[in-house]
């Protein structure tokens, strides 16, 4: 449900009605408010009740607030006790009275924009049980991006709480969803011979503290799954790529410690697999979660080496390793827009 409005007052009523909505399992995306005011969102976004991890309880509303296309948050979006996320809220092209059309501003616009991605979300998703997991993909997605990155992690610890948890990501969030794959069309592009271990071949693979092992799988049977030491990775390669083009490069991974640092890397064999020669993106999730980065070939080089991994070089001493499965590479031909 998509409530682009809002009050400064609490309405009984429509909070009764958002706790029922929760306890069928239905998700309400509200509009933060346009007051630009710190601590100050509209109601009934004020009552943002997000899904937690721990409970059956699906249905939760969302605050969401607004950002200009710079990612740059709008200076009129509420801020505060409620907000969730934002969402492009400026200069939106849409329906206007009389069968026109113009561009307009607020997060009445940015409230649908994360509507209709639980929407797509929902018609990706054939049983109930798993959507009522979707509001937690969205929680999920929304970790690491620039808004998140800006207003979060760097601000005081006593106004983190203002600036909600990171923009809409809807790739992300689809590609997360669980046990989602590409289409056919798109999955046969795969140039990643046995992308999901189903051959259990270690020939095909550079294992370190690593087996195959028929439980945990994202998809298919078998999964990797890491041994818990500080060195765990497994390791693939793709030769005969077309020169001068961009790939991308994704694999999924779920750990049992929630603030273990799990990488994939994908680099030029040719060279030494180091951060300054490779392309990387570190995640962290206990339930299966998307990495992806982007690499290009050139005349020369027209392979790439590609892993994921555990990323132990922040762990203090005498620290509890990860265990840790792997699931589903890819590599991609990315296409030219």
């Amino acid at each position: 449900i998509n409530l682009s409005l809002g009050s400064n007052i609490s309405d009984l009523a429509l909070s009764s009605e958002l706790t029922y909505a929760k306890s069928k399992g239905v998700y309400v995306i509200a509009a933060a408010g346009n007051n630009g005011k710190i601590d100050n969102a509209d109601y009934p976004a004020r009552l943002s009740n997000v899904d937690d991890a721990t409970t059956s309880v699906a249905g939760s509303t969302f605050g969401i607030g607004s950002i200009d296309k710079f990612d740059k948050l709008s200076s009129f979006t509420a801020k505060g006790d409620g907000l969730i996320a934002f969402a492009p809220g400026e200069q939106i092209y849409s329906f206007y009275p009389n069968g026109k059309m113009a561009y307009a501003t607020g997060t009445s616009f940015a409230a649908p924009m994360v509507s209709g991605a639980f929407a797509l979300a929902a018609s990706e998703l054939p049983n109930k049980t798993d959507r009522s997991k979707i509001g937690r993909v969205f929680q999920d997605a929304l970790e690491d991006t620039r808004i998140y990155e800006r207003f979060y992690k760097d601000a005081p610890s006593n106004t983190q709480w203002l600036y909600g948890k990171g923009v809409l990501d809807v790739q992300r969030m689809i590609l997360n969803l669980p046990a989602w794959t590409f289409p056919p069309s798109v999955s046969q592009g795969n140039l990643v011979s046995d992308p999901g271990f189903e051959t259990a071949d270690a020939s095909k693979w550079a294992l370190k503290d690593a087996d195959f092992v028929q439980i945990n799988a994202r998809t298919g049977v078998y999964a990797v799954k890491f041994s818990a030491t500080a060195s765990q990775f497994v390791e693939g390669k793709v030769v005969g790529l077309k020169p001068n083009t961009v790939y991308t490069l994704l694999g999924w991974f779920k750990s049992n410690i929630p603030n273990a640092s799990i990488c994939l890397a994908a680099y030029d064999f040719t060279l030494t697999p180091v951060v300054a020669n490779s392309s990387y993106q570190c995640e962290k999730s206990q339930t299966y979660r998307l990495l992806a980065v982007r690499f290009a070939t050139d005349a020369n080089r027209t392979g790439v080496s590609f892993y994921i991994s555990y990323d132990g070089r922040f762990q203090p001493a005498n620290t509890v390793f990860p265990e840790t499965y792997v699931d589903d590479f890819m590599v991609l031909e990315t296409p030219n827009k």
